[in-house]
């Protein structure tokens, strides 16, 4: 038996090559490629093949093993390290003999090779039957012969009866259509007339395409000369029996058949030829490669490795031992010679049997042709016993009485065979347990996937793999189960238009191996058409060297609307740091404007209409700059006593002088109005939110309505206004109603939403009514609206009344009845002109007043005289020493001098240290006479004893 060697790793190679040479049998190779393998074939034709799966070169264990199968019928035993199911899949094709995986024992070598042996013995068993088969095939043909001739009798007895020839006709081409061999008949010039069903499909051509093509055409040109004598002896009136023909596919194939032809003649002229064939392919192919095999199996045994020898059952004496046998015997050829088998065996075998009575009966077997094989215990010459199997075989004449015999040692099978039982005990325990394991981290992996918060999806190639819930929640999709349009998707699926080329373009680059930045954002679909804005973070990994991604995604569209409001935010805190200085700077130049009006009027009352006009112009100055400090930097403004009939008046101002020509007002106001209490500048910026939103509704014209009255507001007004700080009550509500072009319904709950706007981005930021309904919410009161789409809305503002205990503002008072006793006052000031005005109206209110310009030169005055200082006014925001740094070294040098601060803008955190350092009094710019009267009367009350 010889036996070729593939294998690309030397140690294993040797080691193979050992272990078959201590089994007695021959080694060719060992090889490393496929190439030499299949060279070596073709030279040496081995009995079996031991195959590496993976090799080196072009070709790979599973194709060389296909080509030993298909061109040398060959039989592979495939050595491999790898059980995936693509490298099984394309082993089975080669229809190996046995699998023996790496790493292996030697025992577990022997046993997968003696395994692969009996079952080419097998196989040659089988091929056996196959001859006895092709007899059995014969006798058919013979059989369907006589049935052929019986038909034709038949036909040409009922050629008279049209009728029934024309059924019998249709019988019969049902009967060649669905018959397994393949019938044809062709005409004098070599065209086909019919051709059954089987003969289509074996030969490949249509039935259209059969009837444009003769006889030649499918000869092959091997059989050529051969059907052309069959032809001719066929128009000479000769039977010619059983032929082989080799025909030609549609595609190229060779197939060769088997079968019988006739011929019919019409008053002595041919009329067609018939011909009825079996494909005997297979069969050829199958007899040549057992007539090949044969052949190297008896060139195999006389050159055979194993113990052999014969048995001569007229002597009962050896014959022709060869050296493993006298090897394996401990015994010398001419002394075994004139041994027989009785002589090396113990009485009983280990089954129980008698040595003779056995091997008697086997022998038989082997003379009635049998080739009994079975476990045999001889022993050698020191009388140790040795455990074997036995084959015997009878010779065929004139040599009947000689039966050939081998022997081969199993000692190491037997103790392999043991070994193995228990390593597949231990193989199957451990699959258990590994299987086990996998189960379980299979369980924990499921678990984590599936309820992770951050969408996890794997990807492919081009395609998405695996796609867990929170994934198809981030889609809008059913988390329960993931849907077919989430697996198996192209990764670009979900992926915003514009962002779809970016995203093939990374996701390739990634699989290829390149190394970028592993997070960015990306803009996703969900199923709504809704567009959400994701965080991937991307990472590769290899499953079986085939590349993947893993992409965590997660939801950031809330995150980034929330910066950007954040950053908007900022921008706003700057734009309100900006408001505050400029508002402090028109604060310290409108003071002493009004200051001095307020001289004036006392001065020249002639004059008063005029003055009273600019005490006017610049109390609106000073409004809109208290307005620009609530909206900038939010800035509580002053709760008073308003009139709303007043509000509503200057509305009307600036509505109709402003706003265009094609938009008519109408204002209907109701009958004493009571005061409500709140900031005049933040209700105004309300108020006039409200009309501009009106105005952008109506670019075309159209009428603006603003209507007032006193309504009594039951608890479920407010709460279908959803008003957190509102009570029930009376209330002042103000309703604009205009004809522009309405609110669609979907958008009503989302107008007074910031940034939200209709109109385009550079014409409007979406603040207006935001900042509306934030006034009227400080206020305690609430906005209802109502709107028709293409028929107008009304937006309705309702602020409660003002408690009845509520008095005027403070500092209406006449500042004459608050005159000083020519008490010293201090005011420090960093503005020139706001220290004369103001030095001047203390003067008019009977103090003497002192000035100075910095923090510095006021603690210097105050070391210089503080018993005669009464009280000190300084200013808030200062250069160098401010207004809180020289409170607290006041407070050092003379903690019971009563302070007065002025500022334009007093913060909270400001305002809470001044009064800590014992500032109760803080008047806010622009100052009036009366208000600093006012003040310098309280803290000088409460400044003196008793």
């Amino acid at each position: 038996m010889k036996i070729l060697i593939v294998e690309d790793e030397a140690a294993i190679a040797m080691q193979i090559e050992l272990c078959i040479q201590e089994m007695g049998y021959t080694v060719i190779g060992p090889v490393s490629n496929g190439l030499h393998a299949l060279q070596r074939v073709e030279t040496e034709r081995p009995d079996i093949a031991l195959m590496d799966v993976r090799l080196v070169g072009g070709m790979d264990g599973t194709e060389v093993a296909l080509q030993l199968r298909t061109r040398f019928d060959i039989p592979v035993v495939f050595l491999t390290a790898f059980a995936d199911d693509a490298t099984t899949r394309r082993c089975k094709e080669s229809r190996p003999l046995g699998y023996l995986s790496k790493p292996f024992t030697e025992q577990g070598l022997m046993a997968a090779v003696e395994i692969a042996i009996q079952k080419i013995e097998v196989d040659h068993e089988l091929e056996r039957d196959r001859g006895r088969l092709a007899e059995l095939v014969a006798e058919r043909t013979a059989e369907l012969e006589r049935t052929n001739r019986y038909l034709k009798s038949e036909l040409e007895l009922r050629c008279l009866v049209e009728e029934t020839l024309r059924d019998r006709e249709q019988r019969l081409e049902d009967l060649l259509d669905n018959a397994s061999d393949l019938i044809q008949s062709v005409g004098p010039d070599g065209c086909f007339t019919f051709v059954n069903n089987a003969w289509l499909r074996t030969l490949g051509y249509s039935e259209a395409e059969a009837a444009t093509i003769s006889m030649l055409d499918v000869i092959a040109p091997c059989s050529r000369d051969h059907c052309a004598a069959i032809f001719q002896r066929l128009k000479d009136g000769e039977s010619v029996g059983l032929v082989e023909v080799t025909m030609l596919a549609r595609d190229g194939r060779e197939i060769a058949l088997e079968g019988n032809v006739s011929a019919r003649f019409e008053g002595g002229v041919l009329v067609s030829t018939r011909g009825i064939f079996r494909d005997v392919t297979e069969r050829k192919a199958a007899a040549t490669a057992l007539r090949e095999h044969e052949e190297d199996l008896r060139a195999v045994l006389e050159a055979s490795p194993e113990a052999v020898g014969v048995i001569n059952t007229r002597t009962g004496r050896f014959e022709k031992p060869n050296a493993q046998l006298e090897q394996l015997l401990g015994v010398v050829g001419s002394e075994l010679v004139g041994m027989g088998p009785g002589q090396l065996v113990p009485e009983i075998q280990p089954n129980g049997r008698p040595s003779a009575q056995m091997f008697e009966e086997q022998l038989e077997e082997a003379l009635r042709g049998g080739q009994p094989v079975f476990e045999w215990t001889v022993r050698n010459r020191c009388g140790d016993l040795v455990a074997c199997e036995m084959r015997l075989a009878g010779l065929s004449a004139p040599r009947k009485h000689l039966v050939r015999f081998s022997l081969t040692d199993i000692t190491r099978r037997k103790l392999a065979e043991e070994q193995i039982g228990r390593f597949n005990r231990d193989l199957e325990a451990l699959i258990k347990e590994r299987s086990q394991e996998l189960a379980e981290s299979e369980q924990r992996f499921r678990a984590m996937f599936d309820s992770s918060i951050d969408g996890i999806v794997v990807a492919g190639h081009e395609r998405v793999v695996l796609a867990n819930p929170a994934f198809a929640r981030l889609l809008g999709r059913d988390p329960r189960r993931i849907p077919l349009d989430i697996v198996n998707a192209p990764i670009d699926s979900f992926v915003h238009p514009e962002e779809r080329q970016r995203q093939v373009s990374l996701h390739r680059r990634r699989l290829a191996g390149e190394e970028f930045e592993s997070t960015y954002e990306i803009r996703l679909l969900r199923q709504d058409e809704q567009m959400v804005l994701a965080e991937f973070h991307v990472s590769r990994f290899l499953v079986r060297d085939v590349a993947y991604t893993l992409v965590i995604c997660r939801d950031i569209t809330e995150r980034r609307n929330a910066e950007r409001l954040l950053l908007r935010g900022q921008r706003m805190e700057s734009i309100g740091r900006l408001a505050g200085g400029i508002a402090h700077d028109l604060n310290n130049a409108l003071n002493p404007v009004l200051l001095s009006i307020e001289h004036l009027l006392d001065a020249r009352p002639a004059e008063s209409e005029w003055l009273r006009l600019a005490e006017a112009g610049t109390t609106r100055s000073i409004a809109m700059v208290r307005q620009l400090l609530t909206f900038a930097r939010g800035v509580d403004g002053q709760r008073v006593l308003l009139e709303v009939h007043r509000l509503i008046g200057e509305v009307e101002r600036i509505v109709r002088s402003s706003f265009p020509r094609n938009l008519e007002l109408l204002v209907r106001q109701g009958n004493a109005l009571p005061p409500v209490l709140g900031d005049a500048g933040q209700l105004h910026q309300a108020l006039l939110n409200v009309c501009l939103n009106a105005r952008d509704a109506m670019p075309d014209g159209g009428t603006l309505t603003i209507e007032s009255e006193s309504v009594h507001v039951d608890p479920s007004l407010i709460a279908s206004a959803q008003s957190e700080r509102a009570k029930p009550g009376v209330y002042v509500v103000i309703r604009f109603r205009d004809t522009g072009s309405g609110i669609p319904n979907d958008l009503l709950d989302k107008i007074f939403e910031p940034f939200f706007t209709t109109k385009d981005p550079d014409r409007a930021t979406g603040f207006g009514l935001s900042t509306a309904l934030g006034i009227v919410k400080s206020h305690c009161g609430f906005f209802t609206v109502e709107s028709v789409p293409g028929r107008g809305s009304c937006f309705a503002i309702y602020l409660p009344v003002a408690p009845r205990e509520k008095t005027a503002p403070p500092g209406s008072a006449s500042g004459m009845d608050l005159r000083g006793n020519g008490e010293t006052i201090l005011y420090v000031d960093d503005e020139s002109l706001l220290r004369d005005v103001v030095s001047k109206a203390l003067k008019s209110l009977n103090y003497n007043p002192i000035t100075v310009s910095n923090g510095e030169d006021a603690l210097d005055r105050i070391q210089e005289g503080g018993d005669t200082l009464s009280a000190i006014i300084t200013d808030l925001h200062m250069p160098g020493m401010d207004g809180l740094a020289l409170v607290r070294a006041l407070r050092q040098e003379a903690p019971s001098l009563p302070v007065i601060v002025v500022t334009g803008n007093l913060e909270v955190f400001v305002a809470e240290q001044l009064k800590a350092s014992g500032v109760s009094q803080t008047l806010e710019k622009p100052i009036r006479r009366a208000t600093i009267a006012a003040a310098l009367r309280t803290v000088l009350q409460a400044s003196r004893p008793g």
